[in-house]
């Protein structure tokens, strides 16, 4: 009940249309996240708790095998224009280049961009093959839509300063290639690693806004177009970050319904709305659909989803559902992707027969009609 009322309060708020619009928005495409399992065991024996985290258990780069599954389910179902539904792959920019920094005694942050990042997995896994050949494939069927979601999800400076320290278990967690520990799994850390925008020491912040202008440059470069959206890692970001989008040409941040504004006073909470611009007239798409099937098998995110997208329709908001790459990784357990992608045709059939009038639309899409 409580659930139930938060998503009709959620959306009894912002900008209305009478379409029934479908857009699915999906974060960290790019990004390595973890290793192997093996490299999940090394942390474990460190007292990881890896098994309370999907995301260690499960997410890294998608295999082709991840890309070519995910694309038929996204192309086993039409709308009644027939347009099959249409993923927005927030993608973040490069990783970090491990060679460079450990020869630089965690001195100096060196990072590999895109196509480096698929060169490397390609390099280490023959399931990485055919690399961006298949994103690109997945955009001129009009089914994949790349946007921006930074430049590495990773807060560098923080991590760097914890393998100077000698923290060992972030050193262990280099020795594979990682460094994506959460936080809740250990005591070992005491913030956050994936928080890219958030704020330890003044001289953080400068660094924070070359890698965005980076990855912003590096995105129209890799994709040929301006990303029009933009993703803070974790939901979290700082004014700053706002000017260098608009002054980029970014007009619309994806985001969940609140917004975590660091400081040098700790994080506080902005409650957002769809529809509804920043000082900075950046408009805000604000996600009302949670389809994470990967996040918790217990609960039956079909019929979750069903219910928050019926909310959405009945207060004349369009559909926006966060559906992380984690849901669709086989990698490391092919499980995982059977089930996601199970729960993702599921759902897809669902809606076309439950609102035979619903239309998928990209995030570009939505956002044109939001002007």
């Amino acid at each position: 009940m409580v659930n139930s009322l938060k998503r009709h309060w959620q959306n009894s708020k912002g900008m209305k249309t009478p379409e029934k619009l479908i857009v699915f928005q999906s974060d960290d495409w790019g990004s390595f996240r973890t290793h192997s399992a093996q490299a999940l065991t090394a942390l474990e024996k460190r007292g990881v708790a890896v098994k309370k985290c999907h995301y260690m258990q499960h997410d890294t780069m998608a295999s082709d095998q991840d890309l070519v599954a995910l694309f038929e389910s996204i192309k086993s179902v039409k709308d009644f224009k027939g347009n099959h539904p249409v993923l927005t792959a927030n993608v973040l920019m490069s990783n970090p280049d491990f060679d460079q920094i450990q020869s630089s005694h965690y001195e100096s942050y060196a990072s590999l961009n895109l196509s480096e990042s698929f060169q490397k997995m390609k390099e280490r896994d023959p399931r990485y093959a055919q690399g961006l050949k298949l994103w690109q494939e997945g955009m001129q069927e009009g089914i994949f839509k790349p946007q921006l979601h930074g430049c590495e999800h990773v807060h560098v400076k923080r991590w760097l300063r914890g393998l100077k320290e000698g923290n060992e278990l972030l050193l262990e967690a280099f020795k594979w290639e990682m460094w994506g520990i959460s936080r809740h799994t250990t005591s070992a850390l005491n913030q956050s690693l994936q928080a890219a925008f958030e704020l330890d020491i003044p001289g953080d912040e400068e660094f924070m806004i070359s890698r965005l202008e980076y990855a912003i440059d590096a995105f129209k470069e890799t994709f040929g177009n301006p990303s029009v959206s933009f993703t803070p890692p974790n939901y979290t970001w700082f004014n700053r970050i706002e000017n260098v989008l608009s002054e980029n040409g970014v007009k619309f941040l994806q985001t969940f319904n609140v917004q975590r504004i660091p400081s040098s006073q700790g994080i506080t909470n902005k409650r957002l709305v769809h529809g509804t611009t920043s000082e900075r007239a950046l408009t805000y798409m604000v996600r009302n659909v949670h389809f994470e099937p990967s996040e918790n098998p217990s609960i039956d995110y079909v019929s979750r989803s069903m219910k928050e997208i019926s909310s959405a329709f009945f207060w004349k908001r369009p559909a926006i559902i966060s559906s992380h790459r984690v849901n669709y990784i086989g990698a490391i357990n092919e499980k995982n992707r059977k089930r996601g992608l199970t729960d993702l045709q599921d759902l897809l059939q669902r809606i076309v027969k439950t609102w035979p009038d619903v239309q998928f639309i990209s995030s570009e899409q939505l956002a044109h009609r939001m002007k």
